[in-house]
């Protein structure tokens, strides 16, 4: 479908409620290839200096610098734009500015780096210096165990998901949620929840039941949260700051078919999840993969997503696979990423449309962390992190 029926789709929706584009299977402006050029490496094999970890998060500030968490070390290393070690921030700990084992961080609306704890859920605040700034004082209810997955700060909105879990009579109630949260540490608006519990005399870890959008939402530079809530639909949702839904859209994209290593794969993820209650639960799983493994927003509005094809389906030499929808929801192109990478293995974020980060052995190295053991080597590769260019 063309750009320009889009459009007229577009207003046309637009008349009777709420805008929905309803985009085909091929973008408007067909594939584009672009070809990976490193400019600078840390870590691996050859370099005796840089010491890495797990690093789980990835992000930028205004002057191109470079934030890589650590969870492993429990800290964060800072590098400029040519790849000059900066600074160390944080350490393993309880005390100010200190944290254990972060999963995610953000740039607060005030500017300060926020170290997200998984468990217990804490928020931890200090400045690009390394200075404490305290903690978000985000809370749960008093009477539930609060694990913290993700969090995002873009446009005055700051949301987090994560998951509040209460035992009682031999039950676990989970209440998952995606949600915005005031200064105060107050829900603002929740944009996603599901509820989930688990019998601890006959456990049972389903794939769909524990699914959440973790990997599937953004916040653009006007605050709206873009997500992708369904686990099996191509459907993106754009909503307003207070929650309302602005438009959606969707493509057509055929299931994919578990293979066999997908499914070694999704039960070695799930068998390590398990470990953190206290019998090992049965474990089931879907037949296909999720329609989209994650979603991100860059700077100019543009949506790139990676689909349960991008990392499967690839023509030899090409690493990744990105759809690319406009702000307002158009199919604009598919972006090929040639070079030495592997979107299987590595982990490769996408930071603006002509730069993109490589972590290289990632997915092993997560496994590894997890005990699981690899489908390959018995010893995974060490990590690195390489910047790049995206060159025509």
């Amino acid at each position: 479908m063309r750009l320009s029926m889009l459009i007229v789709l577009f207003a046309a929706t637009a008349a009777f409620g709420t805008p929905h584009v309803a985009n085909g299977p091929e973008p408007a402006e067909g594939v584009v290839d672009l070809r990976l050029e490193p400019v600078w490496e840390v870590g691996g094999e050859d370099d005796e200096e840089t010491i890495l970890g797990l690093i789980t998060q990835i992000i930028e500030d205004a002057d191109g610098n470079l934030y890589l968490l650590d969870r492993q070390l429990s800290q964060v290393s800072v590098f400029s734009p040519d790849g000059e070690f900066l600074r160390a921030l944080s350490r393993e700990g309880d005390g100010p500015g200190e944290v254990r084992g972060p999963n995610d961080m953000f740039f607060t609306p005030e500017g300060d780096l926020a170290l997200m704890q998984i468990f217990p859920g804490r928020v931890v605040l200090i400045d690009t210096m390394g200075e404490p700034r305290g903690t978000f004082p985000y809370a749960t209810d008093g009477s539930s165990f609060a694990v913290l997955v993700r969090g995002v700060s873009s446009g005055g909105t700051l949301a987090l998901a994560g998951i509040n879990q209460n035992f009682a009579g031999g039950q676990l109630t989970q209440a998952y949620f995606l949600s915005s949260f005031a200064a105060d540490g107050s829900v603002a608006t929740t944009f996603v929840e599901k509820a989930n519990t688990m019998n601890f005399g006959a456990m049972v870890l389903d794939e769909r039941s524990v699914d959440f959008p973790w990997s599937r939402f953004d916040i653009d530079a006007s605050g709206r949260l873009i997500v992708a809530p369904s686990r099996d639909d191509y459907l993106i949702e754009v909503r307003n700051p207070d929650g309302t839904l602005a438009l959606s859209f969707d493509r057509e994209l055929e299931p994919w078919a578990r293979t066999e290593t997908d499914e070694r794969r999704i039960h070695q993820a799930l068998e390590a999840q398990g470990r953190n209650y206290p019998a090992p639960p049965e474990i089931t799983y879907e037949d296909t993969e999720p329609a989209l493994n994650s979603l991100t927003v860059l700077e100019d509005g543009s949506i790139w997503t990676v689909t349960n094809r991008s990392l499967r389906s690839r023509a030899p030499g090409v690493a990744i696979e990105w759809d690319v929808f406009s702000a307002e929801g158009g199919y604009l192109r598919r972006v090929r990423l040639l070079g030495d990478a592997d979107g299987l293995d590595d982990l490769i974020r996408i930071l603006s449309p002509d730069r993109a980060i490589v972590v290289r052995n990632f997915w092993s190295a997560l496994a590894s962390s997890r005990g699981v053991e690899n489908d390959g080597d018995e010893d995974p590769s060490p990590m690195s992190v390489i910047s790049c260019r995206l060159v025509p």
